[in-house]
């Protein structure tokens, strides 16, 4: 083979792995794009039924679906678990009455404020209203 073939040969192949590279590369962004635009900016409706606020009285807090209700008896208080370090899902701490990540140590009190990082933002307040004789609380779909 003399050099001239050789070298179309390479010109061929890194070009063709080139426009394959760009090729996955686009599929993937417009994969990532489609994703996307079904979950930014979109929030879900979390029902409140009687029963469960009954029972986060009781309890003082109860989770659900990512979430953490307390119920004082007039209007609940809802606070989204997932750790604003990295992302991780918190555990209430029955022994401070606050949460605790189990990712990377993380602490907050019962109001959500930060008390031992990596963590240095509280947790998120999930806002809730009331519809008719319904508590909702609305959450970003990629809550947690």
């Amino acid at each position: 083979m003399d050099r001239a073939s050789r070298f179309c040969r390479r010109t061929f192949l890194g070009d063709a792995w080139r426009t394959v590279a760009w090729g996955a590369a686009g599929v993937v962004t417009l994969g990532l794009a489609g994703m996307l635009r079904h979950v930014v900016g979109r929030t879900i409706d979390i029902p409140l039924p009687a029963d469960l606020l009954e029972r986060a009285g009781r309890q003082d807090g109860v989770q659900v679906d990512g979430i953490f209700v307390r119920w004082s008896g007039d209007t609940p208080t809802a606070f989204s678990l997932r750790c604003t370090h990295l992302g991780c899902r918190t555990r209430p701490d029955p022994a401070s009455g606050g949460f605790a990540c189990p990712c990377h140590g993380s602490r907050f009190d019962r109001e959500g404020a930060v008390i031992r990082g990596p963590a240095e933002a509280p947790l998120a307040r999930v806002p809730v209203r009331l519809e008719g004789a319904r508590w909702i609380a609305t959450v970003e779909a990629d809550h947690g």
